[in-house]
Formats: C-alpha cells, structure tokens, sequence
C-alpha cells in the first residue's frame, strides 16, 4: 500500500497538482478508491475532471473541490451510482401521464442529475488551462485525498439563479453555486 501511496505522490507531482492549496483541504484515506485497478480508476478521475469541467469550470479552486466532492459524496452515500462514472452520467427517467382533449398518453422524459450530461457535452473534449486545472483537482481529491471540510457531508448543488425549492439544509455558496447536504446528516462511525 505504501508503494502506491508513493507512486500516487508522484504522479501528482508530474502532474503538476499545487501543494499550496494543501494548506486549504485536508486529507484523508479515499474509501472506495482502493477496489479500482489503475485503468479504472484513470476512467474515474475522467469522468470526475469532465463534471468538474462543465459544472464548475470558471469557478474558483474551492468551487471545483466542492463539485468533486458532490461527486464523491454520492458514490459513497448508497443512493446514488457506486461508481463516479455512474453518478456523473446517472439518468433518471420519469413518466407522467397527460391527458390532451380526452385522451391520455404516458410522457417519458429523462433528467440528469448534472444538466451538462443531458445538453449533450458528454461526448465533447475539453482542451485548454480549465480542463487541465480540472484533472488536476479531480486527481487531488480522488486520488489524493485532499477534502475540504466545509463539504464533508454536501450531496447536492445548484447555480445561483436557479431555485429548485429542495428545502434541504444549506451547506455554502462558492461562487455560482449553492450546496447542500441531505436532512439527516451523515452516520458517524466509530
């Protein structure tokens, strides 16, 4: 374990990831990270740098840790996807029934739970300093573990000029976004 903790070290410094902003976030030991192979797990921080990228690609350092831990948050919680390839690509179909001049008819309409994934950006490449910064920061949080506090137990996020009205209790707002966490905080294990 410790040789991968070595080599993970390295890799953030050929990376180019900013020890400055260590001081800022703490560390801990990732959860899930260890049931991934290193091919896996290159898919993950991808598909975590790709959310960070369009959710929160103009926003300040705090604001994209605070989006990778979103992220991460749900892949751990048991409601969501185990995987964050899962949660960042997660749809959700609902169907309702409208009824138009006497006749109803069931309507499909599928959701994402981050809205770039349903405008179709999925498939896009990003190049350029924000999608570097991104892989950077999702490497920092994903694979070392870097975490700021503030968002320990935050599980949900919207930009500013919208209001879903969730009634959810408030965690912050970094930049253009509002977090919050689930009504019942997270289980303390001993």
């Amino acid at each position: 374990m410790k040789v991968i903790l070595r080599a993970v070290f390295a890799l953030a410094l050929v990376c180019g990831i900013n020890i400055a902003h260590a001081q800022e976030v703490s560390t801990h030991e990732p959860s899930f990270v260890d049931k991934f192979t290193s091919a896996v797990l290159e898919k993950e921080v991808m598909c975590l740098a790709r959310n960070i990228y369009y959710e929160a690609g103009a926003e300040s350092f705090e604001g994209k840790v605070a989006v990778a831990q979103v992220s991460i948050n749900r892949a751990e919680s048991g409601k969501f996807p185990e995987t964050l390839c899962g949660v960042v690509n997660q749809r959700t179909t609902i169907t309702q029934k409208v009824t138009v001049a006497e006749k109803t008819t069931l309507v499909h309409k599928v959701v994402c739970q981050f809205s770039w994934v349903c405008e179709g950006k999925r498939l896009r490449v990003a190049f350029g300093d924000r999608w570097e910064e991104a892989i950077r920061v999702a490497r920092m949080v994903l694979v070392d573990g870097y975490r700021n506090p503030k968002f320990e137990d935050a599980m949900y996020f919207h930009a500013v000029h919208v209001n879903p009205g969730w009634g959810l209790p408030k965690v912050a707002r970094v930049g253009n976004h509002v977090f919050y966490r689930d009504r019942t905080p997270k289980v303390q294990q001993f």
